[in-house]
């Protein structure tokens, strides 16, 4: 029951970033900096997260490594088992890798709802699943759309059809991956 307690947490919390990113939009063309963005709008002080960030970041750069550090963690929360140490490594990645202050005041306002967050801080450089989503961007530069080089294709196990790339109109026009070798086998026969 924890487990599912932690979950919804961060689910909560990634639901409170999304909101933020879409209230900085709305206020973002009267600022450059969220240091500026804060000053001018008072009622942000009360956001944790910006707090904890740079005051010179960019609101633009927030916007970009924010959607970063946490695209990838509704697919994450319903993994079995978490992977812990992805959620905490993408995060510090993308909006905390010059800023080890506020990543530490980021763990401990976290920790108030999930004690085990960033609990395993070494393995957090190693983690591959973060690789894949928070890469070295500029803070002017946009995300990559492209998946990251090395990475299999995707095929549909569960039906036997081909990889996710191949171009086929319909699922009846699909040839199974087996259909092949059945035919080779009769004719071996």
């Amino acid at each position: 029951m924890e487990d599912a307690l932690e979950r919804r947490a961060l689910l909560l919390h990634l639901g409170r970033v999304m909101q933020l990113i879409v209230r900085l939009e709305d206020m973002a063309p009267s600022a450059a900096t969220i240091g500026e963005l804060i000053a001018r709008h008072p009622i942000l002080d009360d956001e944790p997260l910006l707090a904890q960030l740079r005051a010179d970041m960019p609101v633009a750069a927030f916007r970009t490594r924010a959607l970063r550090a946490f695209c990838r963690w509704p697919q994450w929360l319903l993994d079995n088992p978490l992977d812990r140490d992805a959620l905490a490594a993408s995060v510090r990645a993308a909006l905390f890798s010059d800023n080890p202050r506020g990543w530490r005041a980021y763990v401990d306002g976290l920790r108030r709802d999930v004690a085990w967050f960033d609990s395993k801080a070494a393995s957090r450089r190693s983690s591959r699943r973060v690789a894949d989503v928070a890469p070295s961007v500029p803070d002017d530069g946009p995300p990559a759309l492209d998946a990251p080089a090395g990475r299999g294709v995707a095929t549909d196990v569960e039906r036997g059809f081909g990889a996710a790339g191949d171009s086929i109109e319909s699922v009846e026009g699909a040839r199974r991956l087996d259909e092949g070798r059945a035919d080779e086998q009769r004719a071996a026969q």
